[in-house]
């Protein structure tokens, strides 16, 4: 049976890994915010190491319905409709496991273009020093996420391999 996650609960997790809270800058509009945050959540979930993990996903976005009662417009949260490949601990584990590996990969797309942003590529056109230097600093953050997050996501399911053929 599909398990569910709504979005917010996705978000939450993803802005505790954040430390950069230029997403809540006050130009920014909530449609927009919204709207980044449902991007990197598709992107999160369309990276192969995370795609592999699942049998089944089903994404609703979310949207504004016409109540039908008082005729006023009202939110509808988006929801995550998944099946893991491999069910370790259906009542809690499995949610908290797909809501960190989800957070992970947002917080991934979120520093991407950071770190390729114009400042950090300029180095590139400077002397050799200059370059390993800057290249170090502002792609060790970067390079250690990406280091852990596949092996924490193919850590989980198999490690409890003795377990998953009841």
């Amino acid at each position: 049976m599909p398990s569910q996650i709504y979005y917010k609960e996705v978000y939450s997790q993803f802005f505790l890994k954040i430390e950069g809270y230029d997403i809540f800058d006050k130009n920014i509009s909530d449609e927009y915010r919204e709207a980044l945050l449902c991007s990197w959540l598709h992107s999160s979930i369309g990276k192969p190491y995370v795609n592999r993990l699942f049998s089944t996903v089903t994404l609703s976005d979310p949207y504004q319905d016409e109540d039908p009662d008082t005729g006023e417009l009202i939110d509808v949260d988006g929801m995550i409709e998944y099946e893991l490949n491999s069910v370790i601990d259906e009542d809690f584990g499995d949610k908290q496991f797909v809501i960190e590996v989800l957070a992970y990969g947002m917080a991934l797309c979120w520093l991407e273009p950071k770190i390729y942003s114009l400042t950090n590529i300029a180095q590139f056109f400077g002397t050799s020093d200059e370059k390993l230097r800057e290249l170090k600093s502002h792609s060790s953050l970067y390079l250690e996420t990406l280091q852990c997050i596949p092996s924490y996501m193919l850590e989980y399911p198999y490690s409890l391999n003795a377990k998953t053929e009841r």
